[in-house]
């Protein structure tokens, strides 16, 4: 099946696209109790590892959330940061946070990761991108 045209969710198509663009983004979503998810930048970070990100590699980012806690974090490479600039980010959080309000999780995730590739396609022509590493809450 071709980029672009998954049959199952937004998402996939989503991240198939952003890795024949070149990039490596991963999302995690759980529903565990908050109680065993106390700081969703610690967790991302363990998710990380686990998926054997390699944050020295460029383009590489992970987008990590938990439904029940409705709290997230965006953990990237220090490319990405000097593409946009640290205010990006932080505008870049603010929107997911408003499309996870708004829309269905999954929705809102794709939408995230679709922003990521045209970020990554303006920064390549040079384009200065000004709109957040974020972790919101």
């Amino acid at each position: 099946m071709e980029p672009g045209k998954s049959r199952y969710s937004p998402l996939v198509s989503s991240l198939q696209e952003a890795e024949a663009a070149g990039l490596r983004i991963q999302v995690h979503v759980t529903r565990r109790w908050p109680l065993f998810d106390r700081s969703p930048r610690v967790t991302a970070a363990a998710w990380g590892r686990k998926f054997g990100l390699d944050f020295s590699r460029e383009n590489t980012v992970l987008i990590y959330l938990n439904q029940r806690s409705r709290r997230f974090s965006i953990l990237y490479t220090p490319d990405w940061e000097k593409k946009t600039g640290p205010r990006y980010w932080i505008e870049y959080a603010e929107a997911l946070r408003s499309d996870l309000l708004s829309t269905q999780w999954e929705r809102a995730l794709a939408l995230a990761v679709r922003t990521l590739m045209v970020t990554h396609s303006a920064s390549g022509r040079g384009v200065n991108c000004g709109i957040g590493n974020a972790t919101p809450g």
